[in-house]
């Protein structure tokens, strides 16, 4: 059995990162298990998603149509949410939000690797793309770890 019954994706304004991870894990196996959802940690207004990152998981055969930023709520953590964050700092920030946060790590760390995803306020084309490139390996592993029953247990 899945050790867990949704995964959120948090970066800073749920407007490029968290919505490419969210929008490639959806189309992962385990995405029609379980609930994929993109979230921010400062989300002031709904913003729609970034026309860049829209561009890149079109010809990616992706979509985020008509998403709009979220603020990560504390009602949405519970025991069975694994919340991947991009950064290693906004773990804290998580943790902060709600004491129900048991499961919180970044992509990186949760695929076996280290280092943040980095924000991609004001970056070009081809760094949203390479983004994506990096995001959809990380994912694909953990698509693939989440799925796996006979996974040891994750370290967080």
């Amino acid at each position: 059995m899945m050790p867990f019954k949704k995964v959120i994706f948090v970066d800073g304004d749920a407007t490029a990162r968290s919505v490419m991870a969210a929008a490639i894990m959806r189309k992962e196996p385990v995405g029609a298990e379980i609930e994929v959802l993109a979230r921010g940690l400062v989300v002031l207004f709904p913003e729609p998603v970034n026309q860049k990152i829209e561009a890149i998981l079109a010809n990616n055969g992706l979509t985020a149509k008509g998403h709009e930023a979220v603020q990560l709520m504390p009602e949405e953590i519970d025991a069975d949410t694994l919340l991947l964050v991009m950064e290693q700092e906004q773990i804290e920030k998580v943790r902060a939000l709600s004491p129900r946060a048991e499961h919180v790590t970044t992509v990186s760390a949760f695929a076996g690797f280290s280092g943040d995803i980095e924000p991609l306020y004001g970056a070009d084309l081809p760094t949203c793309g390479k983004c994506f490139e990096i995001l959809q390996g990380l994912v694909k592993i953990i698509a693939e770890k989440l799925l796996n029953e006979d996974e040891p247990p994750y370290e967080m």
